[in-house]
């Protein structure tokens, strides 16, 4: 769809509460002293490619070739019934630092998430099978572009006990949006021809400005097993107001017979594209769930995320990810990761960081695991940190 961003951005290198440092667009997560060491980041980047269908090998195999009967049924059963997602995001960052209770961020974003329903894509490779109505409504997709600058703050609350409360407010400039407002429409294929119609609006911007404030809450037990839940996004609102555009497609089927010179067939299809006063959206929200516990040597982190909705840099399918990470010598640090996505499954990743004080970071994760062939999801992240 017209408005989908493909950018190149940041990645913040951040502590999780006690021990582990997360990398990667996955965790966001605020670095509150006293948990973490004061740090830098001097330059982050992170970058995230991926689709719940369509594997490197499949990829290979289809492109620029035609396909056979047996190919087009094997390249639809590897879409889930909820349709095909296709999903990117990315992050660039500079100078986020943390002292004392206190981190200031300022990071560079883009996203996008875009579903097509199953059959419509069956129509597509199969043609019209008669006595069948396939339907668009599964049509949905949404691109962002932001600049921020975030301020964050960890709170001890006595009355909590070892525990403390997180307040981050991100002021937004929207750089970019294109969104499909609303999709609809349905054809039936019957054995005198094809009935149908729908409507695609899309709404896209090229300015706005906005806000998003982030809550949580963080406790550490006895055992010194640190647990926190984190809301990215719990309050938010872009006013888009500059380049403000809105493009309606629209078709009709009126018993139309394909093949046929019959005048009696009619197809009507429209496009038209106006400018629109300002409009609003949301950020939707990242759920976080981190219980974290270093033992013999190792740190050790789960993570559970899932996005409240589903948006450009949200998805309604949790995730599920263990990490270790582990000092090996003064200045090299190594960290596994194994876990579980609702879009692509299985997922493995490396990180390493390395230098004394001043910390070079590089990171992959691949998605399901451990076939290269069988890739659906890439991450990729590198970065510059230094201890203050």
């Amino acid at each position: 769809m017209n408005g989908l961003v493909t950018a190149v951005i940041v990645m913040v290198v951040l502590f999780l509460p006690g021990t582990i440092v997360a990398g990667g667009l996955e965790a966001r997560l605020p670095n509150p002293a006293p948990y973490g060491r004061p740090e830098a980041c001097i330059f982050s980047l992170g970058l995230i490619l991926g689709n719940n269908g369509v594997s490197l090998s499949d990829y290979g195999m289809y492109n620029g070739s035609f396909l056979s009967e047996s190919q087009k049924r094997d390249l639809v059963r590897s879409v889930p019934d909820g349709g095909l997602s296709l999903f990117s995001s990315a992050e660039a960052s500079g100078g986020g630092v943390v002292l004392g209770d206190i981190e200031i961020r300022v990071a560079l974003r883009a996203g996008e998430n875009a579903n097509l329903p199953r059959e419509v894509l069956e129509l597509m490779l199969f043609g019209n099978e008669i006595g069948r109505t396939y339907r668009l409504d599964g049509t949905s997709g949404e691109a962002l572009v932001t600049a921020e600058m975030g301020a964050f703050y960890s709170q001890h609350v006595p009355a909590l006990g070892p525990g403390a409360v997180i307040g981050g407010l991100r002021v937004l400039k929207g750089l970019a949006y294109g969104g499909v407002n609303q999709a609809r429409g349905s054809l039936y294929s019957g054995a005198g021809g094809i009935d149908g119609n729908g409507r695609i609006e899309l709404r896209t911007a090229k300015g706005g400005t906005g806000y998003a404030l982030d809550l949580g809450f963080q406790y550490r037990t006895h055992s010194n097993i640190a647990i926190c839940t984190y809301i990215e996004g719990a309050l938010s609102m872009l006013r888009w107001n500059k380049g403000c555009r809105q493009e309606v497609n629209t078709f009709l089927f009126d018993n139309v017979v394909l093949g046929s010179d019959d005048p009696d067939s009619l197809i009507k299809s429209a496009n038209e594209s106006h400018d629109i006063g300002s409009f609003t959206t949301r950020c939707v929200p990242n759920l976080y769930l981190v219980i974290a516990h270093p033992w013999s040597g190792t740190d050790y982190e789960l993570v559970y995320k899932q996005g409240l909705g589903n948006g450009a840099l949200a998805s309604s399918k949790p995730e599920l990810v263990m990490r270790a990470a582990r000092n090996f010598k003064s200045w090299m640090e190594l960290e596994a990761s194994l876990g579980w996505s609702g879009r692509t499954g299985i997922t493995e990743g490396m990180q390493a960081r390395l230098g004394k004080r001043t910390k070079f970071v590089i990171g992959i994760r691949v998605s399901p695991a451990p076939w290269p062939s069988s890739l659906k999801g890439l991450s990729l992240d590198f970065g510059v940190t230094r201890l203050l």
